[in-house]
């Protein structure tokens, strides 16, 4: 169980624990104050634009926690969010290989047993709350392709909206992946924020609800069958919420007493008083599997509420449909029209506009960017009016009581044997800490794209005289008293809970105007830990420049050493753009196509994939025949196509750019094929397995080729292999948000600056290489 809530189909917690965790830094790079972007996106920007997106207490009946609202009507097929059509409201940040720990058996005898032990707990501790916000299902596939298991930290709508099993709205598409910002061999910058941009959230048709103003916007996180099925383990809260089960007892509970009163007043709703109270258990008591407590709390309690219930029920408002409900023959009800009806009156509490402007905090003001720095990838950019003094974004955090536990360690396959350390998780950058704490704090809204300035730094690095437009502070109590009273606690008491305990607010410290990126001030520690990076970063050597031990062979590396290619030519080829070779929508990029049936093509970094999803030809009995492979190793050319191919041409989608949900499988392109009637230019793939699917087809069993001829160019893609983007590089920066010393709670003190300097040099799960251990100092 120690993972299962990552598996939820498509997310979050839901009371307050998880629904206020919002999000908060992004490119980590260098600082700035109110520059604008030259970009012609910019012009997007108006004076007059007001915001509509809110966080603000939920709706839900019993849920304590925050939620999602807007202030606007949103049509079924509009985007959520009110910035540039295509733009998401921050980045995705992979988590990599994220229970490595836990899979480590630690000696007895070993003289850091306590110490390791201890590591493991926080870790264990981090995987389960975390679990609550991260995806690991619906991940797109240039995010899953990271490494060997990757969890997707999505912030703000991937975070922040609540669970409902008939009122969600949210689907999402994912933009594509997008490497271009920086470049590794140029750029000190380099894997230091996340490539992945994150989702668009817009309302989606098949849910068939228009978004009125005042509306809580909900999600549908998969958790809606009591019955668990498919082994999906369900986190405590989920006890407590309506599902499909509960809709069910309840939606025959008030047909029952419909039908009662109906034929106590002779089966005309006008002749039924209206302030009768309901008793659910008359005739006779309902045990629980009849009427379970989450169905009770979503019934009409008076006769008025059941009638008009029961009206919005009826498919048409007829008399003979009335009697037929009365008699209890033949009754024609929309039951889904009955229960949205059911749990928006007796789950949530009614809220309008003007309640959700004046209790909520606005989540859009910011907007993801290139930012005005260099190095620095994206920025966070206002789309409206920030007053000083005013909240920017709010900022729920969600702890790491060690953060030693985000240092990445290789893959464990024999739980005996310590791992190595292999670098440092993305998601520090975004985190705050302090060199005298073991406490990380990590945000769950956009607040991650805003970059450091200060008024320290000059040149390039510099923001403009002014120095940063915002700064960071505790949460008022005014919207989340526990913040203060977890400021009192220690981090052992934090280790206890599972829930969102602590928050920040970013506040303007000047007005921001539309258009301008707003920085603010990481602190003197983090200043000088990028400044040294800066001063000391060499771009990577060729074949070297990854830090994790999947290192991957290929020719480049043999021509390099026989003299065949230059350095500069083999480092050329050795990393190619995944986002360029995107944008190429002609033939596929010639050195990855095999020109034969019997032979691949290789390459460092990137690979190709192809869309595709198991039919019933994957089950062909040709699949199945015990001698295949070897007779498969005999076989001509022309013979293995005879046998194996298929045509290709059903694998397509709607939205190409859009690689989510496990779609693009590694293939290998063959060659071209001659054109078909229709004269669209197609081509012969092989498809490899998929490494994450729950069981091996028949045709990997058999190790015999899965061959489409005819298969469209539309659904070849490219993607960077595991471990090898720039994240992975070695050397590149990583350092957590510093909080400020006044800030610190002694309590939390749990380091010294000693005690920190000697962990980075002995801890086995700090990097062993040099130059690249850990946080720099």
């Amino acid at each position: 169980l120690l993972f299962s809530s990552y598996i939820i189909m498509k997310r979050l917690p839901f009371y307050s624990t998880a629904a206020i965790a919002l999000t908060w830094r992004s490119a980590v790079a260098q600082s700035g104050s109110g520059q604008s972007n030259d970009d012609d996106s910019s012009s997007s920007f108006s004076p007059d634009k007001k915001c509509s997106i809110f966080l603000a207490p939920s709706s839900l009946h019993g849920n304590p926690g925050f939620g999602i609202y807007t202030s606007r009507d949103i049509a079924v097929g509009e985007p959520i969010l009110s910035g540039p059509p295509g733009t998401p409201d921050g980045p995705t940040l992979p988590v990599i290989d994220a229970s490595n720990l836990l899979k480590q058996t630690v000696n007895p005898l070993d003289k850091d047993h306590d110490r390791k032990m201890k590591l493991q707990q926080a870790s264990r501790h981090w995987n389960y709350l975390f679990g609550h916000y991260w995806w690991g299902r619906g991940v797109p596939d240039h995010t899953a392709y990271e490494s060997d298991t990757v969890l997707d930290f999505q912030i703000t709508f991937g975070a922040l909206p609540n669970h409902h099993c008939l009122l969600a709205s949210l689907d999402n598409t994912n933009p594509p992946y997008d490497d271009t910002l920086t470049n590794r061999f140029n750029d000190p910058g380099a894997g230091a924020y996340s490539y992945h941009p994150g989702r668009i959230f817009y309302n989606a048709a098949y849910y068939h609800r228009h978004l009125h103003a005042g509306s809580e916007i909900f999600l549908d996180y998969g958790l809606c069958d009591r019955e668990q099925a498919n082994g999906i383990w369900y986190p405590e809260w989920s006890k407590f919420i309506p599902m499909k089960q509960d809709f069910e007892m309840a939606t025959a509970a008030i047909v029952t007493q419909y039908n009662l009163l109906s034929e106590q007043y002779g089966g005309d709703d006008d002749d039924i008083p209206l302030d009768l109270p309901l008793d659910y258990d008359a005739p006779e008591p309902q045990d629980e599997e009849a009427l379970s407590p989450q169905a009770r709390s979503i019934l009409p309690t008076t006769s008025g509420e059941l009638i008009q219930a029961m009206q919005v029920a009826f498919d048409t408002d007829t008399e003979r449909q009335k009697q037929q409900a009365t008699t209890g023959g033949g009754i024609k009800l929309n039951a889904n029209a009955l229960q949205k009806h059911i749990a928006v009156e007796f789950g949530t509490n009614k809220r309008d506009p003007q309640w959700v402007q004046d209790n909520g905090m606005c989540i859009e003001n910011l907007i993801p960017q290139k930012s005005t720095l260099p190095h620095a990838g994206q920025g966070a950019f206002a789309q409206h009016v920030i007053r000083e003094g005013e909240i920017v974004v709010p900022v729920p955090l969600l702890h790491i009581t060690d953060k030693a536990v985000l240092n990445m360690t290789t893959r464990i396959d024999n739980v005996d044997v310590e791992p190595k350390a292999s670098g440092h998780q993305l998601l520090l950058n975004y985190c705050f800490s302090h060199k005298d704490t073991s406490l990380a704090l990590c945000p769950a809204s956009n607040a991650i794209l805003i970059n450091h300035c200060s008024t320290r730094l000059t040149g390039e690095n510099s923001c403009g005289p002014k120095g940063p437009n915002a700064k960071y502070r505790w949460a008022g109590e005014d919207w989340d008293p526990r913040t203060k009273v977890w400021l009192n606690k220690t981090i052992d008491e934090m280790g206890e809970q599972l829930d969102r305990l602590l928050a920040m607010e970013i506040v303007a410290t000047r007005d921001i105007q539309p258009g301008d990126e707003v920085f603010m001030d990481y602190g003197l520690e983090w200043e000088q830990a990028w400044l040294k990076h800066l001063e000391e970063w060499k771009p990577p050597t060729f074949g070297s420049e990854v830090s994790h031990a999947y290192d991957f062979e290929h020719k480049w590396l043999s021509y390099v050493s026989e003299g065949v290619v230059s350095q500069t030519t083999a480092r050329e080829h050795g990393h190619f753009s995944v986002t360029k070779a995107n944008q190429n929508t002609s033939a596929p990029l010639p050195y990855l196509v095999s020109g034969a049936v019997g032979h691949e093509e290789n390459h460092p970094n990137i690979f190709t994939g192809c869309l595709f999803w198991a039919t019933k030809q994957d089950v062909d009995d040709v699949y199945f025949k015990p001698s295949d492979y070897m007779e498969y190793n005999r076989m001509s050319a022309d013979d293995i196509m005879e046998r194996y191919s298929y045509d290709g041409r059903m694998f397509r989608k709607d939205s190409p750019e859009d690689t989510a949900n496990d779609n693009y499988w590694p293939c290998q392109v063959l060659f071209q094929d001659n054109e078909d009637e229709s004269n669209e230019i197609t081509y012969t793939v092989r498809i490899s397995e998929y490494p994450r699917a729950p069981g091996k087809l028949p045709w990997v069993e058999s190790e015999v080729p899965r061959l489409l001829y005819y298969y469209p160019r539309a659904s070849i893609k490219y993607f960077t292999k595991p471990y090898r983007s720039d994240a992975f590089l070695r050397g590149a920066f990583r350092h957590y948000i510093g909080i400020d010393d006044a800030m610190l709670p002694a309590q939390w003190r749990s380091l010294s600056p000693a005690d920190e300097e000697e962990r980075q040099q002995t801890d086995p799960q700090c990097m062993a290489e040099a130059g690249s251990c850990g946080t720099p100092n």
